[in-house]
């Protein structure tokens, strides 16, 4: 295929004419294009065996009590009759127009203007001239190409410039979308390392935490630390459940801080950093440990669990001078001093393996780069009033979660996102409906964020894991060969890229999700939450997959339009099968959503 360019992806405003722009013509084939001036292209047919076309995208509008015509004029032969039927038809459907041969009705030098009649239907994607089976070259000069009645301007904007995609993992040499959680033993099991819920692998789990590394201090250094992690390790290496379960592995806190005295618990303070000959010993026995894990190929990673919420009391007050000056980046320095040395370690002597900390405040995504590998942020949604469907501000992971991509994409390293997935959990927290989980799984794909590791199903009862986790997982995997695929999120675009409702776009300064944090004062970001955000992947096989959500609490009704390379007669929503758009190879069509709704469009 051949193109002089496409209108589709011009910057300006998309003002539908009727007479359409020239350089919005491309050939196949084996025909040939150039532009002979601003309003005229010529098209050479070569001899060959087949149909060498000329296909000139028609832009979406009222269709059907028209007419399409052009001024057509022979360049080659001019002495002889052509040596080829030349038709004239439309594509993306084929049955828009009243198609005819015309090679009888083109007179040497002479311009010859020919109609076709619209027939009922969509419009159609667009007009083609072809040449069946030339014996000889045909040129024709093409000009003044008119599809009929023109339709309103468009709104929407082409503007969009293409994203860096954000780095997959790799797990044992390939790439890998993780969809797990925090734990995933059996109801019966809890807690008990080397087990695994055979459903959560059925719903496409692949990833879960796998005990922390800790100190004989710690009260479950003989249930979750070394003792149980190698005795689990050991026990899985055989065991065909766990052959495709990437394991990370939690660092304890006692590797970085101590229990605070009782005179610093005065303050509000339960942990305080180590001290220098302390920490040089913990360092010690941390390289230890990691060596000992490099060997099992399970490992994916190594992550801590909020450490702002561990640092941020000790540090606000030993440190107040320097946390009012500095507030979230001084807690950033802090951080990176205490896990820098412990990143080194992972990188020297488990190289295979990633640092993936789980950040609670969205304030250290960005600063705190220098310290993870994988970026894991979570948002847990507060319960509305009144605590029903679709009340609560589900619309906090979308902007928690757009932070996390954004933050990586900086950085050059990768995000992945742990949405809620309990129903029994202390604290004022919304316990999801399906609706609300499929919601609060895809917001943070659209984002960018390449994986999801849900918190936490320990907490979820079996009702929970069997009627929402679950189900809400499946959906996810079957797009994940999509998810890993090309991003095309330059090559789609709706009338609802901003946000209009004004509780998109204000959020407080930080969500720490602890009680000892405050949350700051309400600002205006200054990256709002889209009424709707979306992500368009490719399928190494070339199918493409538009996910969508919608991140208001009132239904919405969307016009996207799409400038790929294919475009569908059929889109089919892989979370409802029956919700179906006939879109007739048009580029523009419109999607209902309800509240936080998701659509996952395949064609």
């Amino acid at each position: 295929m051949k193109k002089i360019s496409a209108y589709i992806f011009s910057g300006a405003v998309f003002l539908l004419s009727a007479v359409l722009p020239l350089e919005a013509a491309e050939v196949f084939g084996g025909a040939i294009l150039k532009k002979s001036s601003p309003d005229k292209i010529l098209v050479t047919f070569p001899a060959v065996q087949g149909w060498p076309q000329l296909r000139i995208a028609i832009p979406p509008q009222k269709w059907g009590k028209g007419k399409v015509s052009f001024q057509a004029r022979v360049i080659e032969p001019l002495d002889s009759a052509l040596p080829g039927g030349i038709c004239v038809l439309s594509e993306h459907p084929r049955n828009r127009i009243a198609a005819r041969y015309i090679h009888k009705e083109l007179h040497g030098k002479t311009p010859v203007t020919l109609e076709f009649a619209h027939k009922s239907g969509s419009a159609p994607g667009f007009l083609v001239i072809a040449a069946k089976n030339p014996t000889a070259p045909i040129t024709l000069e093409i000009s003044k190409i008119d599809v009929g009645k023109a339709a309103a301007p468009s709104t929407i904007q082409f503007s969009k410039q293409k994203l860096e995609p954000i780095k997959p993992l790799i797990f044992k040499g390939k790439p890998f979308f993780p969809l797990g959680a925090f734990d995933s033993t059996p109801i019966d099991a809890s807690g008990k390392l080397g087990m695994i819920d055979p459903d959560f692998l059925a719903a496409g789990g692949n990833i879960t935490e796998f005990g922390g590394l800790h100190l004989e201090s710690a009260h479950d250094f003989a249930t979750h630390g070394q003792p149980a992690i190698f005795a689990a390790l050991e026990k899985i290496s055989s065991d065909p459940a766990f052959a495709d379960v990437a394991l990370v592995i939690e660092t304890g806190i006692e590797f970085f801080m101590r229990p605070a005295t009782a005179a610093e618990k005065k303050h509000g303070i339960s942990f305080v950093p180590l001290a220098e000959a302390e920490r040089a010993a913990a360092l010690k026995r941390y390289t230890t440990e990691v060596k000992r894990l490099a060997k099992y190929e399970n490992i994916i990673g190594y992550t801590v669990d909020e450490p702002e919420n561990c640092l941020h009391p000790w540090y606000s007050w030993a440190c107040k001078d320097e946390w009012n000056a500095k507030r979230d980046l001084g807690l950033c320095g802090i951080m990176e001093e205490i896990f820098l040395p412990m990143q080194q370690i992972i990188h020297t002597h488990h190289p295979n393996a990633k640092t993936m900390p789980i950040l609670a405040w969205w304030t250290t995504y960005k600063p705190a780069g220098n310290i993870y590998d994988v970026v894991i942020a979570n948002e847990y949604p507060r319960r509305g009033k009144p605590d029903i469907e679709f009340a609560s501000d589900l619309f906090i992971v979308n902007y928690d979660a757009g932070m996390a991509a954004a933050a990586a994409r900086a950085n050059g390293k990768t995000a992945i996102y742990m949405p809620p997935c309990f129903d029994n959990c202390p604290g004022n927290y919304r316990y999801l409906t399906i609706r609300e989980q499929l919601y609060v799984m895809f917001a943070p794909l659209t984002r960018g964020c390449m994986g999801l590791h849900l918190w936490r199903l320990q907490r979820a009862s079996d009702f929970h894991r069997k009627t929402v986790v679950y189900p809400a997982m499946k959906e996810v995997h079957k797009l994940k060969d999509f998810l890993l695929g090309e991003w095309c999120d330059e090559l789609v675009i709706s009338d609802h890229d901003t946000a209009s409702a004004d509780y998109l776009k204000s959020f407080a300064e930080r969500s720490p999700m602890f009680e000892k944090v405050s949350s700051g004062k309400l600002i205006r970001v200054e990256n709002p939450v889209p009424d709707v955000s979306y992500c368009l992947r490719k399928h190494p096989d070339g199918r493409y997959c538009l996910i969508a959500v919608n991140n208001r609490r009132e239904p919405l009704e969307v016009q996207f339009r799409l400038a790929v390379d294919r475009l569908p007669e059929t889109m089919i929503d892989s979370i409802n099968a029956s919700d179906r758009i006939n879109v007739s190879g048009a580029s523009v069509f419109t999607v209902k959503f309800e509240p936080f709704g998701v659509h996952a469009y395949i064609w």
